[in-house]
């Protein structure tokens, strides 16, 4: 497997990668996303963790500045939180932010966003291409398998900072570049770019950068233990300071721990070769020619989805018959195995230490005490096949590539997109219907009288009311449009312990009859209603909304 030389006017062809993926984005999502003004999309979106991203930034443009930059605590006030654990893309929330009174009332970036990670994911595939063939035909068909990648297209209706898997990408164009002195202050600027884009993004990338050090140190010799010292020290020191400044040390350590899942959020051995259920959007139709699996847990059906799709799975065993027929060189295998190794070590992790094949377990065992710091962390394992399944794209292109003359590869790469495209159709066909056309904010019941409280309170309190409130997703994007303080919220993490501590000072304080004047009391379990209902004073008011009762105090005053 040798590669293409990489020719110093490609560089200017990479506009070309970049172009298509803006090209495959306008085709599948159109341009409504793209205004800035156009919320229905996030707001209406049937997964609350899309609405959750979205309130997340209207919470933190509305406050002041805090140190760290990135918290904030009008959303599960009084307890601070920060943009990280809202998911709303930290380094745009804190660009954004700056022009605030300049922006207008609804402002989303989130699809500005969309577009961005799709020109970056067809740039770096192109580049990556680059070194494979000088053949552009080739190059478009490598791009828009990369652009097409299920994985990708799995994270546009939940987990908008997680479609920026370009930064997989280029991690594997600096690890297959020659070395320069310049590669390290790349990785330094990739690494801080993704932690301010989304923690797991992070490890990964991390993980690729130190293959990439292995493969320098230890095999090619032309970088210095003492060179290398001094850069792994000033890029995580980088990164340590990036995440400070967007809020990811803002709540305790053991708020991040204590979220457990690891397990259950894990990658079937099945999933990157059978459809499971994927994204709430028609979870059940990723593939028009294989019947979804449906694993023993939901969590593994979501952030356990890896699936390839048929066109590259059948790139995937040609490249292995022509293995087979002949094994690469040991000189090739010696370049490529520090990134084989942290490949590999990664999807274990991804399976993680129970292991599933469909609906059966095939085997688990216990971990050690000290991993739940790693494993509790990162629970949402499956998401770490990602850099081996763009590593299992990558090597099937180079293989094909060095082992097939052009006219059949073209003719099997052609066919093989064809294959992979009338397999997504269904996909691709759910998700153009549901972004390019376009939605109106429905209004929630009674939204139209306005009252004038600067706090919501929801009791008693609960975790996870995403779930367990009915349209909360409408009542804190009523908080947060009328800058008010909201004591419950959905986070990525948060303090579990401080939040029902807090939560049960107000429920004592409310069942005394001390209603703040400044409160709207929102009352979920309808027992508790009717007992707050016998400590209201005069001039309180009671309405009922969503079938939850409504207390405001002194309204009548």
């Amino acid at each position: 497997m040798v590669l293409a030389n990489y020719q110093a006017q490609e560089k200017f062809s990479l506009l070309l990668g970049g172009s298509l993926g803006l090209i495959f984005f306008l085709s599948i999502f159109g341009t409504c996303i793209l205004h800035p003004q156009y919320v229905a999309w996030l707001l209406e979106n049937t997964n609350q963790d899309s609405i959750q991203h979205f309130v997340g930034w209207e919470f933190f443009r509305n406050e002041t500045w805090h140190f760290p930059l990135g918290a904030m605590q009008s959303y599960g006030y009084p307890i601070p939180t920060s943009i990280v654990y809202t998911d709303s893309i930290p380094i745009l929330a804190l660009i954004f932010k700056c022009f605030s009174q300049w922006l207008p009332e609804n402002f989303q970036y989130f699809g500005f966003w969309y577009a961005f990670c799709f020109f970056m994911q067809g740039t770096f595939a192109w580049a990556l291409s680059c070194y494979i063939t000088k053949n552009n035909f080739i190059k478009c068909c490598i791009t828009l398998f990369f652009l097409m990648s299920p994985i990708m297209l799995n994270r546009v209706m939940e987990d908008q900072s997680l479609v920026a898997q370009w930064l997989i990408l280029a991690g594997f164009w600096l690890y297959i570049r020659p070395y320069r002195f310049n590669l390290n202050w790349f990785w330094l600027i990739l690494i801080t770019f993704a932690v301010l884009t989304h923690a797991y993004l992070a490890f990964m990338v991390f993980a690729l950068w130190l293959a990439f050090l292995l493969r320098h140190i230890l095999i090619d010799k032309d970088l210095s233990i003492k060179q290398s010292t001094v850069f792994f020290i000033l890029t995580i020191f980088t990164a340590f300071l990036a995440a400070w400044t967007v809020g990811y040390f803002v709540i305790p350590f053991s708020g991040i721990i204590d979220a457990g899942g690891y397990g259950l959020n894990s990658m079937n051995l099945l999933a990157p070769f059978m459809p499971t259920t994927g994204s709430v959007l028609e979870p059940s139709k990723w593939s028009f020619f294989i019947q979804p699996i449906l694993p023993l847990f939901s969590e593994q059906g979501v952030e356990g989805f890896n699936y390839f799709g048929m066109g590259i799975l059948t790139l995937l065993v040609f490249s292995l018959a022509c293995l087979i027929q002949k094994r690469p060189g040991k000189k090739t295998l010696v370049l490529w195995l520090p990134m084989i190794v942290v490949c590999t070590l990664l999807t274990l992790y991804a399976i993680s230490n129970v292991i599933y094949i469909g609906h059966s377990l095939l085997f688990s065992y216990s971990l050690p005490q000290y991993s739940f710091v790693l494993t509790n962390m990162f629970r949402a394992s499956g998401r770490f096949f990602w850099p081996a399944y763009y590593f299992l794209m990558l090597m099937t292109f180079i293989i094909l590539n060095s082992r097939l003359k052009t006219q059949w590869l073209i003719f099997l790469l052609s066919a093989s997109l064809v294959l992979q495209l009338v397999d997504l159709s269904i996909k691709i066909k759910g998700l153009h219907q549901y972004f390019a056309t376009y939605r109106q904010v429905r209004n929630p019941q009674n939204a139209s009288r306005e009252v004038s409280y600067s706090r919501m309170v929801f009791l008693p309190p609960i975790s996870m009311p995403n779930i367990k409130i009915k349209n909360f997703g409408d009542y804190i994007h009523y908080a947060a449009t009328h800058h008010m303080t909201v004591n419950l919220g959905y986070f990525a993490r948060q303090d579990n312990s401080q939040y029902m501590s807090v939560g049960k000072q107000l429920l004592i304080q409310a069942s005394q009859g001390q209603f703040s004047k400044d409160t709207l009391y929102i009352i979920i379990d309808p027992h508790l209603a009717r007992m707050l209902k016998m400590h209201l004073h005069e001039g309180d008011m009671v309405a009922t909304l969503n079938s939850y009762t409504v207390i405001l105090p002194a309204l009548r005053q």
